[in-house]
């Protein structure tokens, strides 16, 4: 309401409180990320400046609101660390990655698993980015005085550091709890309830939410007091991708309290430099297509787009991370579920899906560009198009033409190759995509 309280804390001498009021105050949004700031001077000239904005945010029974409009999140999940850089990286690192996630449209970011650097969120802020922040309690809980203070102690300074932001527009409590941690059942409950009620007083002003794998604990899920979300893998982890609509229905029907949910994480790996037909399935433990993964992404949102009850929805991930325990894709040591490479600047063909969904960018790509060599004498030929009909040709020769889905997205079913050398193209909108593909006949 542009009511603003000013608390200064002098030490040796009295503190310091001002109210100020800002008549009509813009608030803060994705569409128009309006700033202001209060800046504390002292008479010496040393001087503070706090950047702040006004929005509310809350989540009702049928979804989540900002500023009293309700909207359904297009988000993605983020580890702020570069590959040949680890977490050394930069404001202009972060920059860049704020570009990266604009260009492809998304207006959410959550900040996994930990809170990250200020100056990320600074950049959000000015982005118009809504945030989801959360303390790193994750996989598993140790039933020790100590366990339970350091992590009060982390979610205070989480909020006493991060709390102006107006991006920030919801704090979290968990992550996959019992997830590769040896615990017996409802051994966590217990101290994440008396975190979750200690918690709330200390910013009543934000949601309370939490990301959870675990479907069937509903103690567990009804815990965080505001929202919750799942992390739900089908096409990877959670069976094929054909029962997405049936893992969405487990989520509802297992836990009857709440009418709305999120999904905090979905997808799976995608190598840039391994490929294959789109329609064939990859999992943890074989290559991960770069075709597969667009595939995947192409179908899951296709049911997050008719679900009406889904709060919002954070892709895992935006961009490949470091992860030393997993020897899976191309090479050991990376999570390749991003939509950018390592390098955080190489685009895989799934981010021109959601470019095509999440812009009014005129966007027209065919799946599979990388793709130098085939052996089969038919492949599913995939495209995102968000320019209209779209054209397959083969050859010279003209062999469909057929209109996007309600996600943009074409496939063109088993087409037929000649044995060597064949160019696949697609043209709509006035722009053309092209493979030229080695088909080797069925010898690898």
């Amino acid at each position: 309401d542009g009511h603003v309280t000013v608390k200064v804390h002098v030490l040796g001498g009295p503190d310091e409180t001002r109210e100020l009021y800002f008549p009509d105050p813009v608030l803060w949004s994705p569409e128009n990320p309006k700033m202001y700031e209060a800046r504390i001077e002292l008479s010496s000239g040393d001087a503070v400046t706090i950047p702040f904005g006004f929005r509310t945010v809350e989540f009702r029974e049928d979804g989540f609101y900002l500023n009293g409009v309700k909207r359904k999140l297009r988000g993605v999940c983020r580890h702020q660390e570069v590959g040949g850089k680890g977490w050394a990286t930069t404001v202009e690192d972060e920059k860049a990655d704020i570009a990266l996630i604009r260009e492809m449209g998304a207006d959410a970011v959550r900040t996994a698993h930990y809170p990250q650097s200020e100056s990320f969120y600074s950049l959000l802020d000015r982005a118009g980015l809504v945030a989801w922040c959360e303390v790193p309690l994750l996989n598993g809980v140790t039933h020790s005085k100590a366990f339970a203070e350091n992590l009060k102690t982390q979610y205070r300074e989480m909020l006493a550091q991060l709390k102006h932001h107006p991006s920030i527009c919801m704090w979290s409590i968990f992550n996959e709890l019992y997830e590769n941690f040896p615990m017996q059942d409802e051994s966590a409950e217990p101290l994440v309830e008396e975190f979750a009620a200690w918690a709330k007083p200390i910013d009543p002003t934000r949601p309370q939410v939490a990301a959870s794998d675990q479907v069937l604990r509903t103690r567990l899920n009804r815990i965080p007091a505001d929202a919750l979300a799942f992390n739900r893998y089908p096409g990877w982890y959670n069976g094929p991708i054909e029962g997405t609509r049936a893992i969405f229905d487990e989520m509802f029907a297992s836990n009857a309290t709440r009418r709305t949910f999120g999904i905090s994480e979905y997808g799976g790996g995608g190598s840039i430099v391994q490929h294959g037909d789109p329609l064939t399935p990859c999992k943890e433990n074989t290559i991960h297509t770069e075709e597969y993964q667009a595939y995947l992404h192409s179908r899951y949102y296709a049911e997050i787009a008719k679900e009406p009850c889904l709060w919002g929805t954070f892709l895992w991930v935006m961009f490949d991370f470091a992860s030393d325990y997993r020897t899976e894709g191309d090479h050991p040591g990376i999570n390749d579920k991003g939509m950018v490479c390592h390098d955080h600047k190489t685009k895989k063909d799934v981010f021109y899906f959601y470019q095509a969904n999440w812009t009014k960018t005129p966007t027209l790509h065919l799946v599979g560009k990388r793709m130098n060599t085939f052996a089969g004498d038919r492949l599913n030929v995939l495209a995102f198009s968000n320019v209209g009909r779209v054209t397959l040709s083969v050859n010279g020769a003209i062999v469909a033409a057929k209109d996007p889905d309600e996600v943009s997205t074409v496939l063109f079913g088993n087409i037929a190759l000649s044995v060597g050398k064949n160019r696949i193209e697609v043209t709509a909108g006035g722009r053309l995509e092209s493979i030229d593909l080695d088909n080797t006949g069925g010898i690898r």
